[in-house]
């Protein structure tokens, strides 16, 4: 293998996040962050000048990798294919080393993205908000059963409790007005769905904080910015939204979780 190759790799992952969906982001940014490990040890190998790697391939075990220089097209789509089979890896290696509620908020925020992506360019701004809403409020109930089971702060813990009690409810009212919607008829164009693909520093900071070793500590860190994502929706929804249930949920929403955030903001402080 053109060791040369390899080293183009950041610049690779850096275009594949430039062309990615925003709302897809979720998911891919989990495995993107331990990917960078790879990355990393990869261009200290470019560092020694090394100029081959043993013919192992990164595609499959039956083929090998080429020495012979190829052409740009032909070197962006071998990058392409590594960085995609780098996803796999790099996702087999977190499961096998990080801990236990990081792993469990990895599963999580992969599903959550996926049914969110889905959601958000839901043409009808109410049923796009339910839509998009219970699969976020399912990932909040998720990360607070995380906490239960790994978390030992008591203010957490109860924190943890009272999302999960609250939001369950709101999820079931969400269910029972969205029988009989249209959940199927998408406009990526419309105001409110170009609302909800803009936010992506929530995603960020929730991948960044589920790192943290200490499981009470990356559950506030991790559950600030994923209330603050669902306040942010619950302001698209009042903006766009014109069904008065939906609309007032959207007002319990911002009133419920903006308390929580101050509360865990002042306990990280301590």
């Amino acid at each position: 293998m053109d060791i040369g190759r390899i080293c183009h790799l950041p610049n690779v992952i850096n275009a594949h996040f430039d062309k990615e969906n925003p709302m897809t982001f979720i998911k891919n940014r989990a495995v993107h962050l331990v990917a960078a490990a790879v990355v990393l040890a990869t261009l200290t190998a470019c560092a020694d000048g090394k100029n081959e790697v043993p013919t192992h391939s990164m595609v499959g075990d039956n083929n090998h990798t080429q020495t012979t220089h190829d052409s740009p097209n032909n070197q962006n789509e071998h990058a392409a294919v590594n960085h995609a089979n780098m996803n796999h890896s790099a996702m087999a290696m977190d499961t096998q080393n990080a801990p236990p509620h990081t792993q469990a908020y990895l599963a999580m925020m992969n599903k959550m993205g996926d049914e969110m992506s889905k959601a958000g360019n839901l043409a009808d701004a109410d049923t796009a908000f339910a839509k998009g809403m219970i699969p976020h409020h399912i990932g909040a109930v998720e990360m607070a059963k995380v906490q239960l089971e790994f978390g030992k702060d008591e203010t957490m813990r109860k924190l943890a409790q009272v999302i999960i009690d609250g939001q369950q409810s709101e999820i079931d009212l969400m269910n029972a007005w969205l029988a009989g919607k249209d959940t199927a008829t998408q406009n990526p164009q419309a105001p409110h769905a170009k609302a909800y693909a803009a936010d992506k520093a929530h995603h960020e900071a929730m991948m960044a904080a589920i790192n943290e070793p200490n499981p009470d500590v990356a559950f506030a860190k991790a559950m600030i910015p994923h209330h603050q994502g669902a306040v942010e929706m619950a302001k698209v929804q009042l903006q766009f939204g014109k069904d008065e249930k939906m609309k007032k949920l959207a007002q319990d929403v911002i009133k419920a979780q903006e308390p929580e955030i101050k509360l865990m903001q002042d306990w990280l402080k301590q």
